[in-house]
């Protein structure tokens, strides 16, 4: 080394620089990839089932949380938002007229509710007749 001149060890320095570079690009590459083969064996069109898959990645790898979003195109802030959705209201509204009127159908039970003043769509009470088993069916 002592033979070598300045310019030839600041050009290994520098070489020394750029292959530690490559290596640290190669291995983010190749840890992404590893995240995107992971990815793509489970497929996901909603949120929910995007969610359920980095949830599991989390467990097996959890640096890779900010990249499984990246590829799954959600964004990390929708990662932690849970819906604020008050449906056991609806729900034991939607019981309790079941049991006091139970020849009544669905369709009695939803106007009533509604008559009662309460803003609700059909589709919301049929989402919580379909989580929960109500007495009154839709018809």
């Amino acid at each position: 080394m002592a033979a070598w001149k300045q310019s030839e060890l600041k050009r290994i320095k520098e070489l020394e620089e750029e292959n530690a570079r490559l290596k640290k690009m190669y291995a983010n590459l190749a840890m992404e990839l590893d995240t995107a083969k992971y990815v793509i064996e489970k497929k996901a069109l909603k949120p929910c089932d995007k969610r359920m898959i980095i949830v599991d990645m989390r467990k097996e790898r959890p640096k890779d949380i900010s990249k499984a979003c990246r590829l799954l195109k959600l964004s990390r802030s929708s990662l932690c938002y849970t819906s604020i959705k008050d449906d056991v209201t609806v729900m034991v509204q939607l019981e309790n007229l079941a049991k006091q009127n139970p020849v009544e159908g669905f369709w009695k039970c939803y106007y009533r509710i509604r008559n009662t003043g309460r803003l609700l769509t059909i589709r919301g009470c049929t989402g919580c007749i379909k989580r929960w088993a109500c007495p009154c069916a839709v018809r």
